[in-house]
């Protein structure tokens, strides 16, 4: 008899664990790098400020500038969002530390259930009585 392939996830399972825990992790990766791009957008939007100021241009070399400090402000107000979105979230994920901690050890142990359930065998209990099953 051929050996089917077990699906070992059906529903709920490690992935869904795994994937919060990535997702909050990565939040504050994503925060981190929002705040880094405001820092910059902040420090260029400054740079093109000067630049009109101190600066004579051309109509269109002056217009270029007005357009890169438009794309440099959008840029900020991206940034910005995501820090606003994201802080509420990062703020919960450090005061559940221990809660996280729990969790991957969760991980852990719904992983070795995955293991002993992928390679589970089972046998026929009424008739055909200790033929294996997969």
């Amino acid at each position: 008899m051929k050996r089917k392939e077990k699906s070992v996830e059906k529903g709920f399972g490690t992935k869904n664990i795994e994937g919060i825990v990535k997702t909050l992790t990565e939040a504050e990766d994503q925060k981190r790098l929002a705040e880094q791009e405001l820092d910059y957008c902040d420090k260029k939007t400054q740079d093109l400020l000067h630049e009109l100021e101190l600066v004579e241009h051309s109509y269109h070399e002056t217009a270029r500038l007005c357009k890169d400090l438009k794309d440099i402000r959008m840029r900020r107000r991206v940034a910005k969002e995501t820090i606003d979105l994201l802080t509420p979230v990062c703020e919960w994920k450090n005061e559940q530390s221990g809660a996280i901690n729990r969790l991957n050890k969760v991980i852990g142990e719904m992983r070795k259930i995955d293991e002993k359930r992928k390679n589970a065998v089972y046998y026929y209990r009424a008739d055909n009585a200790g033929k294996i099953i997969g």
